[in-house]
């Protein structure tokens, strides 16, 4: 684009020579206005903005310009400002509480307008037809000709430059500002994150509160503690749910795992933060009326293996009393339901709402924590409600931070990156003990200098995968410190693996199950989508389910499964991975058959 030529001297033409982009208009609520409803029937975008209610809707009269000595490469397609401004006065009175829906900023969109009123004997030509669909609009535009420049304007050079400045900006005002707005959102995006982090950092006593700018710190010393106090002491909540596939207003399982910062002020993390492992608390309470109840159609749900505690089966009713728990002392202990309360005199005593104890400061954690929050809500608990909740991290963005990358990423993948094996993704319990393990991992692996996503690999001198393998569950507290085996020798990060099937990939982080985010609140947009289950309702969809699931053929013998004398069985086996994994989970259910231990 050439440097900005002065206006010439030249007797403005009287009337409104003010003309606005076509392709702009058509993007407005993506580009401009951000409005991502695409998916709502009576949105914004459904309402005038398809491509065929663009050009129905509203009585537009096309204009074009193309001189082959300004812009020779195609037509620009215009529009009259006064049209552009009455359409979206239209738009405007059909959203009427929707205060983004105003017209553009030409301080915001430079080339905005087109001005002609100083280039004498120029103006944009009238299409010939008033097309009122994309195709015809399309089929218009491939016949529309080249018109030369007027000679009052032709024969002065410096309006020529100046009307070729006019035109560029214009013709690129779309794609200009959107990539200027991307690298600005791409920046605070990077802030954001960057700033979860060290919030993150300070929460676990990683970073000095004090800390100046961008003071640089050297790389931490994992095998020492680390000296620094936890900034509020705060206690980390990590929540995970699982919704049935089939009826997303219906939780099956909720994983709560907790990590009291007071307690790892002492303790040297370690590589990956292994050494913090120990102290997480992890709870998976499971709705009793779904209890048989498996996903199994777009994720591998295993309800039945989770590894780091004792799971609970809990009344639909008293699922937000549970859960409750979990956000008072003693953090991640497990709750006695009413049934088994009074069975049980050596159950911790929990602090009812409202004592004077002070409160503790939480961090409440997840990996798209929005949709968990959403979850939580649908069976009655607001954690909004909370007022000492200090801060809400994520570990998409944690990993974000590290990354640059501003694409959700699935939490198999971050677990791999920190050297965690992934045992039985998609049990909330596991995926909540994960996710504290991943946000602990990435905030210890930043300070230690490690490179993350496409960055490179760390150092091949870290040592076998920094998480300690999870053993039978015991009863009373469901910690991981009785989970975790306790044979880890303190001065090695070597770790022998038990001899269990292989982990298997988790799905895409957006799955079936999840609800669809269609606007930036997350959570308002999951209790719009989904609807109540009114507790008859529940009843009677989960009678149909356990009917449906518990309606099995005769039982199977092993060698109706599978023949575990053949040659293909044993190679399945030798080879390792899903298929050793599928081999051994079908001799299992045969032998259960066979022995009258099935469900």
């Amino acid at each position: 684009m050439t440097g900005s030529t002065p206006k010439a001297r030249v007797v403005e033409k009287g009337g409104h020579h003010r003309y606005v982009p076509v392709d702009l208009l058509r993007q407005l609520p993506s580009a401009v206005w951000k409005i991502h409803d695409y998916k709502k029937s009576e949105g914004v975008f459904n309402s005038f903005f398809t491509a065929e209610k663009f050009f129905s809707k509203f009585p537009w009269r096309f204009h074009f310009f193309w001189c082959n000595d300004i812009n020779p490469n195609g037509p620009l397609i215009l529009v009259h400002e006064t049209y552009a401004r009455m359409f979206i006065d239209q738009v405007q009175k059909r959203f009427p509480k929707d205060t983004r829906i105003v017209f553009p900023s030409v301080a915001e969109w430079p080339g905005l307008i087109a001005d002609f009123k100083y280039y004498p004997g120029v103006e944009p030509q009238v299409l010939p037809d008033e097309p009122r669909s994309k195709d015809a609009f399309n089929s218009m535009r491939e016949r529309l000709q080249a018109f030369p420049l007027h000679d009052d304007t032709a024969h002065r050079p410096e309006l020529v430059a100046q009307l070729k400045e006019t035109i560029e900006a214009t013709a690129t005002c779309l794609a200009k500002n959107k990539k200027e707005l991307k690298v600005r959102a791409q920046a605070e995006f990077n802030k954001t994150s960057n700033e979860a982090m060290k919030k993150m950092q300070r929460a676990l006593g990683l970073l000095p509160v004090d800390l100046q700018g961008d003071d640089p710190l050297g790389p931490l010393e994992t095998s020492h503690p680390t000296g620094i106090c936890p900034f509020q002491s705060p206690v980390i909540i990590c929540v995970d749910v699982e919704a049935h596939e089939r009826m997303k207003s219906v939780v099956t399982e909720i994983g709560i795992a907790t990590l009291d910062t007071s307690e790892i002020q002492d303790i040297a993390p370690g590589t990956f933060g292994i050494n913090w492992q120990d102290k997480i608390r992890t709870r998976h309470i499971r709705t009793q009326e779904y209890r048989h109840h498996v996903n199994r159609q777009f994720v591998s749900g295993c309800p039945d293996n989770f590894k780091f505690g004792v799971s609970e089966f809990v009344p639909v009713k008293e699922l937000a009393a549970t859960v409750a728990t979990c956000f008072r002392p003693p953090f991640g202990a497990s709750y006695q339901s009413s049934q088994t309360a009074a069975l049980d005199p050596t159950a911790p005593t929990f602090k009812p709402a409202g004592t004077s104890e002070p409160k503790r400061n939480l961090i409440l954690l997840g990996h798209d924590t929005d949709n968990d929050i959403a979850y939580l809500k649908q069976v009655g608990y607001d954690v909004s409600n909370l007022s000492n909740i200090v801060h809400v991290a994520d570990t998409c963005t944690l990993y974000s931070a590290l990354t640059g990358s501003r694409n959700k990423t699935r939490l198999g993948k971050i677990l791999d990156e920190i050297d965690i094996d992934a045992w039985y993704l998609h049990n909330a319990g596991n995926d909540a003990w994960y996710t504290l393990a991943a946000a602990i991992g990435l905030a210890v692996g930043e300070r230690e200098g490690r490179k993350f996503g496409d960055q490179p690999a760390p150092d091949a001198s870290v040592g076998p995968k920094a998480v300690a393998t999870p053993a039978e569950p015991q009863q009373g507290w469901s910690t991981h410190e009785s989970a975790v085996s306790n044979a880890v020798a303190k001065d090695t990060l070597a770790v022998k693996q038990p001899q269990s099937p292989a982990p298997v990939e988790e799905e895409d982080l957006i799955s079936f199950d999840d609800p669809e985010p269609e606007t930036s609140s997350a959570v308002n947009s999951k209790e719009d989508d989904a609807p109540a289950v009114s507790e008859e309702d529940q009843v009677c969809n989960q009678a149909t389910w356990i009917a449906e699931e518990e309606s099995v053929p005769e039982a199977r013998t092993p060698e109706t499964v599978i023949d575990t004398r053949s040659e293909n069985t044993q190679k399945l086996k030798e080879k390792g991975g899903f298929l050793a994994y599928m081999v051994e989970r079908l001799e299992a259910e045969a032998k259960k058959d066979t022995h009258g231990d099935g469900k």
